[in-house]
């Protein structure tokens, strides 16, 4: 008799252990709030695409060169490293008319968040980031045309209006930027422009996890693209350190301010979203980024 035949029974026991360990692993990591992440998440995308020497080239797309064909200059953000004020931070940082979350896409995990953090609200511009994700995934990566390229670069650099609907119209409509919202566990957002524009900070932390870590095809254009966002220095980057990479997309309407970002310090990844709705203004979303970040990203 050989060895396999004396211990099939403990060589079988040994498989099935196995393979019971690696489903739950996959299953663990299906689970909302850490969709690309995790043990079987495959690294974080962005590290390689935030260190190429020609940092603007997407495949043979030269997204600085198709910028400056309508009127923008694409350069990497940083934080601002303005003086903070931790006390006045503190004093906004429980009021019931702000929303916010902290992710930490390295580990795959949400860090810290406010009560209301689930809960939709109006998303004014922020929402275009995820349209502009919908339109590369629903296009295999590839916007149409040069052009269109242009337009997703207007709406997310200097907040264009005039593109917003079509970017959505490439996406394939408002219940297609929905339907990828959904299909991508972004916590019951509606962020199409005319299908409710409803987001949350959950959600859009979710949402750049999978820009950062390459989980939809086109998310290094979305991330190369928010790393150059020209509406975020009295917000997001305000009280942010000087030696943080980061991108973002703001939006503003009436009552509304808001900011949601990504964020690189040292080798670590985060995303800090911050929706005010009821006149905080941008001061407000400044100091809650500069107080999460020091509160949870160091």
């Amino acid at each position: 008799m050989s060895w396999i035949e004396r211990n099939k029974w403990y060589i079988g026991g040994a498989i099935f252990i196995t393979l019971l360990g690696v489903g739950f692993l996959l299953k663990r990591n299906k689970t909302k709030g850490s969709i690309g992440g995790g043990l079987l998440g495959g690294g974080v995308s962005a590290d390689k695409w935030s260190s190429q020497s020609n940092y603007w080239m997407v495949g043979n797309k030269d997204l600085k060169s198709i910028a400056k064909g309508v009127g923008i200059n694409l350069s990497q953000n940083t934080g601002l490293g303005n003086s903070f004020n931790d006390s006045a931070y503190k004093s906004i940082k429980d009021k019931s008319s702000i929303h916010w979350a902290v992710y930490d896409i390295s580990r795959g995990k949400t860090i810290a968040k406010s009560g209301n953090a689930d809960t939709n609200v109006y998303g004014a511009s922020v929402s275009k980031a995820v349209v502009v994700g919908c339109a590369y995934a629903n296009n295999n990566g590839q916007l149409p045309s040069t052009s269109d390229i242009g337009k997703a670069i207007r709406l997310l650099v200097v907040s264009d209006n005039s593109v917003w609907t079509p970017l959505t119209e490439i996406a394939g409509g408002n219940n297609a930027v929905n339907e990828f919202s959904n299909r991508r566990g972004y916590n019951n957002m509606k962020p199409a422009r005319n299908g409710g524009n409803q987001i949350n900070a959950v959600g859009m932390n979710l949402f750049w996890n999978d820009v950062v870590r390459g989980n939809f095809k086109g998310a290094e254009s979305v991330f190369k693209i928010t790393s150059s966002c020209q509406t975020s220095n009295s917000r997001s980057r305000k009280y942010i350190p000087k030696s943080v990479k980061m991108g973002s997309k703001t939006g503003t309407y009436m009552s509304y301010n808001h900011d949601s970002a990504w964020l690189k310090s040292g080798d670590n990844w985060y995303a800090i979203t911050v929706l005010t709705t009821k006149n905080d203004g941008s001061e407000a979303v400044a100091l809650c980024f500069g107080g999460l970040f020091k509160e949870y990203c160091k």
